[in-house]
């Protein structure tokens, strides 16, 4: 199923979304801004401090059994059921504003 997710920065693993495991739709990234981003991601160079960024998005594929049935939203308990006893994806807010 594809998601449109928030995209994040870190020092440690650079523009990433916050998901365990996920797949990035190619040409997805939104919105596009000149000298900045473009539609397979973030330019080198850019700080990711910009304000330009705050809002950056991307389509992912995710695993079905990572939605909640009825809604077809990204499920927290799903997720951590599926990762039980992971030190970062079975606690509580894992997934917390990750979805758009």
């Amino acid at each position: 199923m594809r998601l449109r997710v928030r995209v994040n920065y870190s020092e440690l693993l650079g523009w990433h979304v916050d998901l365990p495991t996920y797949q990035m739709v190619a040409g997805s990234f939104k919105p596009v801004v000149f000298r900045k981003v473009h539609a397979d991601g973030v330019l080198p160079g850019v700080d990711p401090r910009d304000p330009d960024l705050a809002s950056l998005t991307c389509l992912v594929e995710v695993r079905d059994s990572y939605l909640d049935p009825d809604t077809g939203k990204l499920s927290e308990p799903a997720v951590r059921r599926i990762h039980k006893g992971h030190p970062v994806w079975d606690q509580e807010g894992c997934v917390k504003d990750v979805q758009r």
